[in-house]
């Protein structure tokens, strides 16, 4: 497992990250996921079905579970949720946290030891109940299509920015 806070997603192994979209589309009701323009798998989805019946996800770190709520794993807008977790290609053995695992946790890198602290924040996604939480998700989901349309002007413009989901 990687611990990265220059990472933003979760990244997953392939054969990991298929089972996690199955068991997502059993558990949830997801008729289908398709990749979108960013990478990133979307799927149809209601607040008070879909989005209700999201689990959170939980890492097990030196024996304790670290979990991860919706809010922090799912952007929607318009009907469509948008998993922000993805499949690692570079590394296909290594789990790697990123940013929206660490949105949960107050996290201190203790690099002389090498060794890393974790704590539930006191802002936790954790913590919010349905309609917020699907609310902290139309707001994530809003800062991807920013992403993707920050990478799209840098590419139209032919400036050397390399969208790494392409």
């Amino acid at each position: 497992m990687i611990v990265d806070s220059g990472t933003s997603l979760v990244l997953m192994p392939e054969r990991e990250f298929k089972k996690f979209i199955e068991l997502l589309e059993f558990q949830a009701d997801v008729p289908y996921s398709l990749p979108n323009d960013f990478g990133l798998e979307s799927f149809p989805c209601f607040k008070d079905t879909t989005y209700a019946q999201m689990p959170d996800i939980s890492f097990k770190i030196d024996g304790v579970r670290y979990s991860v709520p919706p809010a922090s794993y799912i952007g929607y807008q318009d009907g469509v949720c948008t998993l922000k977790i993805m499949t690692n290609e570079r590394d296909k053995h290594f789990l790697t946290l990123g940013l929206n695992f660490f949105e949960n946790y107050y996290t201190v890198f203790d690099q002389g030891n090498k060794r890393i602290g974790l704590q539930t924040a006191r802002n936790s996604k954790s913590h919010l109940g349905l309609e917020a939480s699907w609310q902290a998700s139309g707001l994530s989901s809003m800062l991807l299509m920013l992403a993707e349309g920050l990478y799209s002007l840098a590419d139209s413009l032919g400036l050397p920015f390399n969208n790494p989901h392409r």
